[in-house]
Formats: C-alpha cells, structure tokens, sequence
C-alpha cells in the first residue's frame, strides 16, 4: 500500500470527536503565527476525506476583518485561481466535485496575492515536504514566484498521524513554509509559540 492510502485510510478513520479537537488546537496555533497576525488576504479550504478542518482559523480570520479565498480548479494543468470566501457566500459544485464560491472569472485571484495559505496535505515530514492529493494543483500555484520572489506564506495543516518519515520531494514539489498539528508546529517553532 503507498503512502498516500495508507495515510489518507488512517485519517479518515479518526473521529469526529478527536477531528473537533484537532481543528480547535491547530488553530489556536496557528492565531500565534507571526505571518497571521500580519496576513490581510488569507487562502483556506474545504475539507474533505479526513482532511484537518480549518473552519475556526477561517472564522478567526474573518473576525480580525480579513479577506479569505477558496482555491477554484479552473483547468486540469493550470494553477489554481482563488475565489472570494465571505460569510454569507453560496458554495456550488466545482470540479472534482469540491466546493467552491460562486464568483465571476473576474473575481478570482492569482495565488501570488495572498499573503498566507492554508494548505490540505495527505502526509508531511519533518522537512515540510508534502503529499498531496496527486494532482499537483499546489504546486504549479506556489512554484513561479513573481516580481521580487514573492510567494504567500504556505502553511500545511495536519493531524500528527500524517507524519511520514521521509517524502522523496521531486523538483517541482513546492516546500512549505509551515506545518501545524495539534501537538507541533514544524518549520520555524520558535514563531509558532514553542
């Protein structure tokens, strides 16, 4: 079995209960982050399959007045464009069957201007390397910087359980700058309020 079933088997199998705690303490961590407190234009997403859910960061970031973005699929081989995500947005079908705002082309944003993104994950190791879903969406958004090298802080969310020992990243797979679980925060702990 890959890692990916393997991983993804074991995340849908945990609780609601434990999934309830995991969401409340990894944002509460993530409400610590330096990058936060500072970002006006924030990236989440639906979870899905077990997925850590980021609804209260979400809802943090809506009550300190800041915009947040869904990531819309807008063609197989292109980067994700992000969909304004206000409290009273209508969600329809996207592709893939996930989710998203309904919002004109108009309004979709490139990832380039957020200033930090929550980012689903499969697994993660130490070195902040993920797994995906395989699509490599994230990737191909976070992987051309633009101007100055600017890039929104990527920030994986995870249950301790995804953890792999070691992830062969190719050279196309975009590191994170963070990734927090509800008993760490790996990538710089010393900003995460370890």
């Amino acid at each position: 079995m890959d890692v990916r079933t393997q991983v993804r088997a074991a995340r849908a199998a945990i609780g609601a209960a434990e999934q309830e705690r995991a969401a409340v303490e990894v944002a509460r961590r993530v409400a610590e982050l330096a990058e936060f407190a500072a970002a006006r234009r924030i990236g989440a997403y639906l979870a899905v399959g077990g997925e850590l859910d980021p609804s209260r960061v979400v809802d943090r970031a809506r009550a300190l007045a800041r915009e947040v973005f869904l990531p819309v699929v807008v063609a197989a081989n292109e980067p994700l464009r992000f969909a304004p995500f206000g409290a009273d947005a209508e969600l329809v079908a996207g592709r893939f069957g996930i989710r998203v705002p309904q919002a004109p082309p108009a309004a979709l944003v490139a990832g380039a201007d957020l200033d930090l993104v929550l980012v689903p994950l499969v697994a993660f190791d130490d070195g902040c390397h993920r797994v995906g879903m395989g699509g490599g969406f994230y990737d191909r958004t976070f992987a051309l910087r633009t101007g100055a090298g600017r890039r929104p802080f990527l920030v994986g969310l995870a249950h301790d359980l995804q953890r792999v020992d070691r992830i062969d990243a190719a050279p196309h797979d975009v590191r994170l700058d963070l990734v927090v679980t509800p008993t760490r925060c790996l990538g710089r702990e010393a900003e995460a309020g370890q």
